[in-house]
């Protein structure tokens, strides 16, 4: 991240910017300058990495999740998990900036709206809320 301001292409994009973008939990789901999506990694490994998609990058993103969970949740095991009544769970993160939770979150909620109930956990929060 030292020299993200050197490689972004868009001059008004900086790291300080989107650093503080990022430190509101309530931005999550919005467009960081109305044009970027922004996801963050956790920074287990000591630096917290920082990622902005466009519209385009976004979509190609969502695909490539989209083909990567067809190829494990195909006909057959979901006709499985169903005939024999088998449980499957997913633990990802519900909040913050986090690449798990921000496209959902960008995608039901937009700038200003409130999740809907299907995108909450059982508390009724969820990373709109």
């Amino acid at each position: 991240m030292a020299r993200f301001d050197d490689w972004v292409t868009d001059p008004e994009v900086t790291l300080d910017r989107v650093r503080a973008f990022v430190a509101d939990p309530g931005r999550v789901g919005e467009r960081f300058l109305y044009r970027y999506l922004v996801t963050t990694t956790s920074g287990t490994t000591g630096h917290r990495g920082v990622f902005l998609l466009d519209d385009r990058a976004a979509a190609v993103a969502r695909a490539l999740s989209l083909r990567a969970a067809r190829r494990t949740l195909t006909a057959s095991a979901t006709a499985r998990l169903l005939a024999h009544r088998e449980r499957s769970a997913h633990i990802v993160a519900t909040s913050g900036h986090l690449a798990a939770c921000t496209p959902g979150a960008a995608g039901c909620c937009r700038r200003t709206a409130r999740c809907p109930t299907w995108w909450t956990n059982s508390t009724g929060t969820g990373p709109c809320s």
